[in-house]
């Protein structure tokens, strides 16, 4: 079976106030629990191989659908609208169609977490749980701390201001 999973992302760096995102990818699997281990796979290796998510990243999985056969007309496998004064807040619903085939979509959470479920359908908010976390690397955390040590060595130091009328100064 084919899974179509939509992710969104959060990246830490030292340059700026760092970037967020989204994307989608596909993977083959026989079951739901197979797609969530194919698709961590697929980001892990992503990372392996530098090819995404070089700098400490948080990645959630919004969502990913099962595909079934579809109707004639097509399916619409996200809607997403975004507020155009505050970007990361959004409206989005998957397969928003009436006629969805025979796609069907799941919402993952970690195991220890089946309060995220009973939030949702009650319509609350919850804390996003990320779905793979990358930690800064050990080049990375050097690399910051050497920045820090520069940033500090280039500005001057203030010296203490003399004030003459402190007891020290009175003989």
């Amino acid at each position: 079976m084919l899974y179509l999973g939509h992710f969104s992302f959060s990246e830490i760096n030292d340059d700026d106030d760092g970037r967020f995102g989204h994307f989608s990818c596909m993977v083959e699997a026989k079951n739901p629990e197979g797609a969530e281990k194919a698709f961590k796979k697929l980001i892990l290796d992503m990372r392996k191989k530098k090819k995404l998510f070089t700098e400490p990243a948080y990645i959630y999985l919004d969502t990913f659908i099962e595909l079934g056969a579809l109707p004639a007309t097509g399916v619409v496998t996200e809607y997403a609208s975004y507020n155009r004064d505050y970007a990361p807040g959004r409206i989005c619903t998957y397969l928003p169609h009436e006629d969805k085939g025979e796609c069907k979509p799941y919402f993952w959470y970690p195991e220890d977490r089946p309060d995220i479920v009973e939030k949702i359908d009650a319509d609350e908010g919850f804390e996003n749980v990320p779905f793979v976390s990358f930690e800064p690397t050990a080049t990375q955390k050097k690399a910051a701390i050497l920045k820090k040590q520069m940033k500090k060595q280039s500005q001057p130091e203030i010296l203490e201001k003399r004030n003459p009328f402190s007891k020290k100064h009175h003989r």
